[in-house]
């Protein structure tokens, strides 16, 4: 139930997991049996330990040099698992804030999205289409609080990626070199303004570029570099396949995340176009007939979105439209899936932190109870109480050192396999290893701190007499 909590609502089969009490029972009887099996081994060793032996040798050596090692190893390993799991969740942390203060190259701001998905009647022909979004246009901006208006075929982040194979001038095709495959977006003139992204050069589209106007289009900065490096692309030409008509490049804007935060497009994808929806058409030749409405309010109240919805039904009540999202619920939900592998990751690194501090705690006490008689003695004979906390910690910083050790080397080997899905950090980045190794080694210090405490305080007297 957790888990449920904070994975992503998108996951799949995440709406069917339930609480099952037959799962509780299986994992509750497992961990009655492990509490039972690893309890026998101590209590066989117990039995056979030499008795006459122990009398001889002092009761702080009854516990042979075996079992004393392999707890030290345990303790080893969960330090070591502690840190690797913390530097995975600490990496995914800073990517997460790399990410979420990377700029998507438009702005959200209070925009409002509703998709409108007119059936084969409405929008049967392309002279249909577009005066269906006309309509819609007209009658959107026209709502009260509404600042602006546009329409898209797709939507920025949101799992939608339209794709054409489009000619490009000075790269013409063959057998070996297809036609690159672009995202394109079929957009109304006020979307770029709508959105604020930055013109680089050239114009935006206006409304003289409709059906009947020469065929123009605006391409990516990233596209125009690509394609025409150390040129200008104003002026060049594009044909998208399904067209016969060349294409003139009228402008070119600043770079927008269509995929994810982290990859604005996909490796197979080589450029991103605009086209003026009522010019634009898919690779069979036909206009885009599903489109988003995007507003842009002056405030996000309530009363506008079920405006914008009654709004968008009055059009055509044989249209279905889509619920009311906000643009930025939309971008945030972008990284959801990486939020909760964070979430997970950080889970449990704390279970693993709590886990190997208890494990510290408990091994520390168990060797402060097995020496209180060398202790006494080393009071006795003139040590400090300061030399005293100093061993108690000096030895808890052996175990966690080594651990530590261990655990730098497994990260370094293990996190390298996080570089594709880290963003804006280095999968060996240095303050996240420093600052985990820091936090790891206070909390070794932390655990020590109540064994130190009760070791000064050993009467020697006391100890001695007892032995």
């Amino acid at each position: 139930l957790i888990f449920k909590s904070v994975l992503p609502a998108s996951l799949p089969g995440l709406a069917q997991a339930h609480f099952d009490w037959q799962v509780v029972a299986i994992v509750l009887v497992l961990a009655l049996m492990a509490g039972i099996l690893f309890g026998i081994a101590p209590a066989l060793n117990a039995s056979q330990i030499d008795l006459s032996q122990v009398i001889k040798t002092g009761a702080q050596t009854g516990t042979t040099g075996y079992w004393a090692r392999l707890r030290s190893a345990f303790v080893v390993t969960e330090v070591a698992c502690t840190l690797v799991l913390s530097v995975t969740a600490g990496l995914l942390l800073k990517s997460l804030f790399e990410l979420s203060h990377s700029g998507p190259g438009f702005e959200p701001g209070h925009a409002l999205t509703i998709r409108i998905s007119p059936n084969q009647l409405s929008c049967r022909q392309r002279a249909a289409c577009v005066a269906l979004y006309n309509r819609v246009l007209a009658r959107a901006e026209k709502i009260p609080g509404v600042e602006a208006a546009a329409v898209s075929n797709s939507v920025p982040l949101d799992d939608e990626l339209p794709t054409i194979p489009v000619d490009v001038e000075d790269h013409p095709k063959t057998a070996d070199h297809p036609a690159p495959m672009f995202w394109f977006g079929a957009v109304s003139p006020d979307y770029f303004r709508m959105l604020h992204i930055r013109l680089i050069a050239g114009k935006y589209f206006t409304v003289q570029d409709g059906a009947s106007a020469a065929r123009v289009a605006v391409l990516s900065a990233s596209t125009a570099r690509r394609f025409w490096p150390g040129k200008s692309a104003i002026g060049k030409h594009i044909k998208p396949a399904g067209s016969d008509q060349w294409r003139t490049v009228i402008g070119v804007v600043a770079d927008t995340h269509q995929f994810t935060l982290a990859k604005a497009l996909p490796g197979w994808i080589a450029g991103e176009v605009y086209l003026p929806y009522p010019q634009s058409e898919r690779e069979d030749g036909q206009i885009p007939a599903a489109m988003t409405l995007l507003v842009q309010p002056h405030d996000d109240s309530p009363g506008l979105r079920k405006n914008l919805e009654e709004m968008a039904r009055a059009i055509d009540p044989n249209v279905p439209v889509g619920p009311v999202r906000p643009l930025s619920e939309i971008v945030s939900g972008s990284i959801s899936d990486f939020r909760a592998t964070m979430r997970v990751f950080f889970a449990f690194g704390t279970v693993a932190l709590l886990l190997a501090a208890i494990g510290i705690y408990g091994l520390i006490s168990q060797w402060v109870n097995q020496r209180s008689y060398e202790i006494g003695l080393r009071v006795a004979i003139g040590a400090t109480r300061e030399s005293i906390v100093s061993m108690i910690f000096a030895q808890a910083m052996r175990l966690s050192g080594l651990g530590i050790v261990l655990g730098v080397l497994a990260a370094l080997a293990l996190t390298r396999f996080l570089t594709s899905v880290l963003y804006g950090v280095s999968a060996t980045d240095l303050f996240t290893f420093a600052a985990v190794t820091l936090l790891v080694i206070c909390v070794a210090l932390i655990a020590a701190a109540f064994p130190a405490w009760r070791a000064a305080r050993i009467d020697p007297a006391l100890s001695l007499r007892a032995e």
